[in-house]
């Protein structure tokens, strides 16, 4: 990903229900640019099909692992390979840190997600709730 897809990759986060300014996604990507642990990547074919943001996570308790942060394919192509493909390039970053575990969390109505991911491998390990504390 570089900042000439930030316009696509507002537009499929807005189509998900989650609005972004384009001021703050340029401030958000470049902080992100900046550390080696997270990578930003785009799947593109004349123009950008779908994006996906990882984190390398380490834990004091669990082996490293990578976090799909965001995986968003556009609407209008959807279910046509372009989620596959940015799993893939997960798969293929995690092996370069050697990790053998790819996990993510899925908004519980997004049962179209959760079969697209079932299909790619991944499997349901439990049901949790997320919460945050405004400061």
């Amino acid at each position: 990903m570089n900042r000439n897809d930030l316009e696509p990759v507002g537009a499929m986060s807005d189509q998900l229900g989650y609005p972004v300014k384009m001021s703050e996604l340029i401030t958000r990507f470049e902080e992100l640019t900046k550390l080696s642990h997270h990578a930003l990547m785009v799947c593109e074919e004349k123009s950008v099909k779908g994006w996906i943001h990882l984190e390398l996570v380490s834990d004091l308790i669990e082996e490293k692992k990578v976090e799909i942060k965001a995986l968003v394919v556009d609407q209008n192509e959807r279910s046509k390979g372009t989620g596959s493909l940015l799993v893939k390039a997960a798969s293929e970053w995690a092996k370069t840190y050697g990790v053998t575990t790819i996990y993510l969390s899925c908004n519980i109505i997004r049962d179209r997600a959760h079969a697209f991911y079932e299909r790619e491998g991944f499997s349901k390990v439990k049901t949790s709730h997320f919460l945050e504390l405004k400061i």
